[in-house]
């Protein structure tokens, strides 16, 4: 690896002694008399006699010696030595490659005692190395365990201490991979995309090229045990420029990098860069001990070298793309060609064919481009012409060093530089629909491990094992894709009424998730959607999902027979006797009754009599709810003159009934609230009262606020007097105390002018119109009255008075100014012969209450909203629901009432093969009891009987298999129908405005599987369409047959999981 010719005097060592030590006679077969133990010289004895015998070769080789000999031997032996280790690098490589051998690490299981991590560099940061000890503290304390870890040798983690990089093999591609229950990929993100297989793969003329420009010691077969990380003459030359330029200005100089100290330089190094003599001496060191870790030879070591630098160094950022890594990833993103290509094309570059030459010039060219753009990247993004300027001086370079024929030259010269990026999608590009479930856990994970967004998640070097089954979500994904096909939905039987049979079929979204339980817990097997964009309709929508909200309606009923017979089971007659005539609230009364007349019944019983309670399907009421008077309407117009029990409610879907059945719910919520409400409602002077008045007050105060703030906010004042005045017919006094309203700070002249332009009849009546200014003074008059002369809501004026005089307010300003006044806006209310409205709204504030009391139930069975709407609506799907949760209802209940963790991930794979490999896997996890045993059984038996005789009916038995007992499947239907709808004074409708259609199938199957299945159509389209639940049921019979392959079958065999 060394210049020869710069020692040539080394090889001549005798020559060099001769000359030096012309004086000195050396004699090889005459004694030298002066040597010690001679004649005559003092020490002389019989034991000296033996140095005499040896001749002359012992006064060189045997001691004593004369100090000149001593010196010139010692010389002679040290140059020698330096001379063979500059042009062999033999002694370095035995004594590194025995250092480097002990820098090592074996996996082993559970965490490690010693664990190196890297501190910095480029690939260590992207990698996440640098983060896993912060990754490994998040993920133990949401679940995760370690179940094996590298453990560093003691070289190695003395290595690390010394502030070196981590010295081992590294792999050249790592990246974000998920795989499914079977390790098959579900979604990969590995960088570099494009890379060299093997140093084979290269084209030789790009490595020629890249030695040439960069390191052109390399592959030299005469040196086999040569050091590649360090080139003495290069060395020799950088330092003596380095010395030339000390104390000038600019004293940049040649650098002495050698291809190894690049890489460890782009990735290990600060920044990627060299900031001090240190770090150029950390560079080397490492590089030094990567090479010889193998073997002391070092030809193979420095093809990975080349290996490794084409496929990682770095050319800087693209828009679009990101980071660009490698040879390949650059050749694709910049002039759209694949290394398999340049391969084909530079295989060719001794060919006759005009036309096969041409192409491997111009191949050639743009390969060498990117060579040689490494140290600019940015800049010759930017400009294509100086990099073809550069590119072209090294065309001519290469030619003259006979690297490069004459005929690929001139093609190169010839050819202009262009920047031609892929138009054809990366493996990587498919649609958001085809990766929502892995786009979901991504989205998780980013933010579990605090990662600052999924393109630095997919540079991490982690593989995550998930529970999905991709074969079968495939399958899903294609079925409910197709259902936007119309020859499709013909050909399958869904053109019909209440399934596809209106509106366009491509508008609508699908969406399934499929759970499969376990005793470790609930497994992920299928999560997809159509929609062609990153949300997430299963886990992220808030959808009116209709009549599945009796299914949460149904066990908190049961919930409260339950917890009504716990109180009052253990009573005697006589005292449940004296309560049944006190209560007021109907589930109480009929518990109490029950328990009267069946003294010794259990919780199976009551709960069955529970559900044979009689309701009415009867149209024909109106309902005081949510603040107002309403009616509701069953689906099936048949059912309006039945009386039905809760059960053949359920399995029919009957609305009134559970209209009737919330009622009864909330008065028994309210029954229970601390304020004690019949006493409340029956004294006109409870202290009470004023506190839930105060509070209605305060809440409906900030909703009128809130509206006329949206409304105002952006106006000026011209405009909101516009506004007003428009509205509804003008009287003068409404003129007048809208204008000082508006302009609280009007003179008498201006108020004139602008009152005659709204009425023009008093142009002759200045007397009036100055009466009206002074009388109708805002500060003289109450909120409500001015409100009343005005025609006008007073918090409507209030606000258009505050955007006024600050016209940048906030809506928090606003409500925080309107505080002191809203008892000005409802002074009427507190009348003592007000009672009845007072009683109203003292009514709306308990429903609140109660329903706070009814989330909180629903919330504990996994309902993700933060609150309810108070409307008895509640139980047909007023306070929507998310298909997700929906889901983990479904499987608290197949699980016997017992919430089981859901598993998504199954391990954790961080950097494997590296000093750093980590893997971790879910601790095992207990359920928790949320529901009572019994009601889950009850539950699920009536879901079944949904499928069996109820709104389910088309997949009864469509799991039939040759087992005896059939596949039992169970569910709930739900059409969700969002409108705006606008009544007049008599309840009659006179507006409705399409907000979105929702059709949902809620199912399990046996206890093992649980999920959900979704249709939407979203916007003012929706009312063009009449699918029903029947949708997503025929939706589950088409995808049945994949279901059994896949899992109800005996060759369906499962890994363990």
């Amino acid at each position: 690896m060394f210049i020869h010719s710069l020692f040539w005097p080394i090889r001549k060592p005798l020559e060099i002694l001769n000359t030096w030590a012309n004086p000195i006679k050396i004699s090889f077969k005459s004694r030298d008399t002066n040597w010690i133990g001679g004649e005559g010289i003092p020490g002389n004895t019989t034991h000296i006699s033996r140095w005499r015998f040896q001749g002359g070769w012992a006064q060189w080789i045997l001691p004593p010696y004369k100090t000149r000999s001593l010196f010139i031997l010692a010389f002679l032996i040290g140059v020698s030595g330096i001379s063979l280790e500059l042009q062999t690098s033999w002694f370095q490589a035995k004594f590194l490659h025995y250092l480097a051998s002990h820098l090592t690490y074996k996996l082993e299981a559970g965490p490690a005692s010693s664990m190196v991590i890297p501190t910095k560099g480029p690939l260590d940061e992207r990698r996440g190395y640098t983060r896993l000890p912060d990754f490994l503290q998040i993920l133990e304390a949401h679940g995760f365990g370690i179940q094996s870890q590298a453990q560093a040798s003691p070289e190695l983690m003395k290595l690390v201490s010394a502030g070196f990089p981590p010295v081992y093999q590294e792999k050249a591609q790592s990246g974000l991979q998920i795989l499914d229950f079977r390790n098959v990929p579900v979604y990969q993100a590995i960088t570099p995309d494009r890379v060299f297989a093997n140093f084979d793969a290269i084209p030789p003329l790009l490595v020629k090229s890249l030695l040439f420009i960069e390191n052109r010691e390399l592959l030299d077969p005469c040196c086999p045990y040569a050091n590649p990380a360090m080139e003495w003459d290069r060395f020799g030359q950088a330092l003596l420029a380095q010395s030339l330029l000390v104390g000038q200005e600019d004293s940049r100089a040649p650098g002495a990098s050698t291809l190894a100290t690049q890489l460890e330089k782009f990735q290990h190094s600060p920044g990627g860069q060299t900031t001090s003599v240190w770090e150029k001496a950390r560079q080397v060191v490492t590089a030094s001990l990567r090479i010889y870790q193998e073997d002391e030879r070092t030809l193979d070591a420095q093809k990975q070298i080349i290996l490794r630098y084409i496929n990682s160094f770095p050319l800087g950022g693209y828009p679009g793309v990101g980071e660009i890594h490698g040879f390949g990833d650059g050749l694709w993103t910049w002039y759209g060609m694949d290394v398999g290509t340049l391969q084909t094309h530079l295989a060719h570059s001794t060919s006759t064919d005009p036309a096969l030459l041409a192409q491997a010039g111009l191949s050639f060219k743009q390969g060498l481009s990117l060579l040689l753009a490494l140290r600019r990247p940015a800049y010759y993004l930017q400009d294509i012409h100086a990099l073809n300027e550069k590119t072209n001086l090294y065309l001519r370079l290469l030619s003259d060093a006979g690297v490069l024929s004459q005929a690929l030259r001139d093609i190169g010269l010839h050819t202009p530089l262009l920047y031609t990026p892929s138009t054809k999608p990366s493996i990587r590009q498919v649609t958001e629909a085809d990766l929502k479930a892995t786009h979901f856990i991504r989205t998780q994970l980013q933010q579990l491990l605090k990662v600052p967004s999924l393109y630095d998640l997919d540079h991490l070097d982690v593989s995550m094992h998930t529970t999905l089954d991709q074969a079968l979500q495939a399958k899903i994904g294609t079925l409910l894709q197709q259902l936007a096909d119309s020859t499709f939905i013909e050909q399958t039987g869904l053109a019909k009424p209440h399934l596809l049979s209106h509106g366009n079929p491509a508008n609508i979204i699908y969406s399934m998730t499929m759970y499969e339980r376990t005793s470790a817990g609930n497994l992920l097997r299928v999560q997809t959607d159509t929609l062609n964009q990153p949300f997430d309709m299963n886990h992220g929508s808030k959808t009116d999902l209709g009549s599945t909200a009796k299914l949460r309606t149904l066990v908190t009923y049961l919930e409260v027979i339950e917890r009504l017979f716990d109180t009052f089971h253990t009573f005697p007659s006589e005292k449940l006797t004296h309560l049944e005539k006190e209560t007021t609230d109907p589930l109480t009364h009929w518990v109490i009754s029950y328990l009267n007349t069946s003294p010794k019944t259990n919780l199976q019983d009551i709960l069955e009599a529970a559900l044979e309670r009689r309701y009415t399907a009867s149209p024909h009421e109106r309902f005081w709810t949510g603040g107002g008077v309403h009616t509701f309407a069953n689906f099936n117009k048949a059912d309006n003159t039945h009386i039905f029990s809760v059960r053949e409610a359920f399995h029919q879907s009957v609305n009134l009934v559970f209209i009737r059945l919330m009622r009864d719910l909330v008065q028994y919520y309210t029954s229970i609230l601390p304020e004690a409400p019949s006493r409340i409602l029956a004294d006109a002077q409870h202290p009470i009262r004023e506190q839930l008045l105060q509070q209605f007050i305060q809440q409906e105060g900030r909703q009128f606020l809130q509206q006329y703030y949206e409304i105002y906010q952006g106006r000026s004042p011209d405009a909101s007097l516009h506004r007003l005045m428009n509205k509804g017919h003008r009287t003068s006094s409404s003129v007048g105390i809208i204008l000082r309203s508006v302009y609280p700070d009007i003179d008498a002249k201006e108020f004139s002018r602008q009152f005659l332009q709204w009425q023009p009849s008093f142009a002759h009546q200045p007397v009036k119109v100055h009466t009206l200014f002074q009388n109708l003074n805002p500060d003289d008059w109450r909120l409500d009255d001015q409100g009343y002369l005005a025609n006008v809501h007073p918090l409507e004026l209030l606000t258009v008075q505050f955007l006024a005089e600050h016209p940048q307010g906030t809506k928090r300003e606003l409500f925080q100014a309107a505080a002191s006044r809203l008892g000005e806006v409802y002074a009427w209310l507190f009348s003592a012969h007000r009672k009845s409205a007072q009683d109203q709204r003292i009514h709306i504030m308990l429903e609140q209450k109660a329903f706070h009391l009814i989330h909180r139930d629903w919330q504990r069975l996994g309902y993700p909203f933060s609150s309810l709407v108070p409307s008895l609506a509640t139980a047909i799907g007023s306070s929507a629901d998310r298909p997700s949760a929906l889901a983990q209802l479904m499987g608290i209940l197949a699980n016997d009432g017992q919430a089981m963790p859901d598993i998504i991930l199954q391990q954790i794979h961080f950097a494997k093969n590296t000093p750093f490999e980590t893997m971790l896997t879910p601790q095992p996890a207990t359920g928790t009891q949320v529901v009572h045993p019994v009601i889950a059984k009850l539950v699920k038996r009536e879901l079944i009987d949904v499928v069996n005789k109820g709104t389910a009916r088309l997949v009864k038995d469509i799991l039939k298999n040759d087992s005896p007992h059939p596949i039992a499947i169970g569910g709930k239907t739900g059409t969700g129908d969002h409108r705006q709808k606008r009544y007049d004074a008599g309840l009659r409708l006179i507006q409705s405005k399409p907000i979105s259609r929702t059709a949902t199938f809620v199912f399990l199957i046996e206890n093992r599987f649980y999920g959900i299945i979704t249709a939407q159509v979203l916007g003012p389209e929706s009312g063009e369409y009449d699918f029903t639940s029947s949708l997503p049921v025929t939706i589950f019979r088409l995808l049945a047959p994949y279901l059994k392959t896949s899992y109800f079958v005996p060759s369906s065999v499962l890994p363990s999981t």
